[in-house]
């Protein structure tokens, strides 16, 4: 689990992420990122649409946030980033690259 001053929790924060920040897309993962005059936090984001079974959307936010938790060195300063998942991970260490990847331009 991510440390609660690590995690976006209201909704404001997420609206303000989306319309103002900037975006960064791969094939497994969308990525929204704005600057914060606080400490770096993420928002997991799993749709429905993306993944219909509640077990493989929890499974999915699982493998991010170990992850994420794994490679602390990897995250940007003072950065709110929204992770958004666009699919169902079948490939987990295709995933764990594009995620390196793409936090490593942020």
């Amino acid at each position: 689990m991510l440390p609660s001053n690590s995690r976006l929790k209201k909704e404001a924060d997420f609206k303000r992420i989306y319309y103002r920040g900037s975006r960064r897309a791969g094939h497994f993962f969308d990525f929204f990122y704005l600057g914060s005059f606080k400490e770096t936090r993420f928002g997991i984001v799993v749709t429905t649409k993306s993944i219909k079974k509640a077990s493989q959307r929890n499974s999915a936010k699982r493998i991010l946030r170990g992850f994420l938790l794994d490679n602390q060195g990897l995250w940007p300063k003072k950065t709110d980033i929204i992770i958004k998942i666009k699919g169902e991970i079948k490939n987990k260490e295709e995933a764990k690259q594009e995620l390196k990847d793409i936090l490593k331009k942020i």
